[in-house]
């Protein structure tokens, strides 16, 4: 999976055909340079207006990049926000999803559970998941991107609010594509949240990863999604 930032990091140009250009770039760096089979895109910025984002996507949706394209759902990119990505993806047809939702979970500061989420998040999460070509499984908090320890008690509930996502996501992958492609995406510091002074990592990541991807993978067995 290459990782492809458009415009750079830090985002150096608002202009949707500057973002395009180098889209347009990427992915062939991606795909001739890289050996890569699938490109993960952060595209685009937060403060564009729906019809800039459209356009953006629509016209990313036509490149031939030889390779599968998906756009992730991250903080200072053009979807990061549950409603945005419900305009774009009503609007330009085609476009494919990298879902991960621990960005939009710290950015809204919710799990999308209050009453008056009920009349809207059930249908977006639909609407990502016939979308959606590929899972960055981590899992965020209201107050932080990345919890260090999925696997502690404490974060039961939320890691049972993730997997109920992820198994309306995956449902409809496997039906739509026939796969599932899932990220383990547990990063160290600054998303590990460290100690003061030391910066010691207050969990093994490694460990993390691992009960991650065998947890997921153990349900998508039991959901007769994959194979043992």
């Amino acid at each position: 999976v290459a990782q492809v930032h458009t415009c750079g990091y830090p985002i150096a140009s608002g202009s949707v055909e500057d973002h395009l250009v180098s889209l347009q770039a990427l992915l062939l760096h991606a795909k001739e340079d890289l050996g890569a089979y699938i490109a993960n895109v952060h595209g685009g910025v937060d403060w564009w207006s729906k019809d800039e984002a459209v356009d953006f996507f629509k016209a990313a949706v036509a490149l031939d990049a030889g390779i599968p394209v998906a756009h992730e759902t991250h903080r200072m990119r053009a979807l990061s926000t549950p409603m945005m990505t419900q305009r774009v993806l009503r609007s330009a047809p085609g476009v494919r999803l990298t879902a991960d939702l621990s960005h939009w979970v710290v950015g809204a500061e919710r799990t999308f559970d209050f009453p008056s989420d009920a009349g809207w998040w059930p249908a977006l999460l639909d609407d990502v998941a016939a979308a959606t070509t590929l899972t960055h499984a981590r899992v965020g908090a209201p107050r932080e991107i990345q919890v260090a320890d999925p696997a502690a008690p404490e974060h039961a509930a939320l890691l049972e609010a993730y997997e109920a996502w992820w198994s309306v996501l995956w449902a409809a992958q496997a039906a739509r594509e026939g796969v599932v492609r899932i990220e383990a995406e547990f990063g160290p510091a600054p998303y590990m949240p460290a100690l003061p002074y030391t910066e010691a990592p207050v969990a093994d990541l490694e460990r993390v990863v691992d009960f991650i991807t065998r947890r997921q993978h153990g349900r998508l067995v039991a959901d007769g999604v994959c194979q043992a």
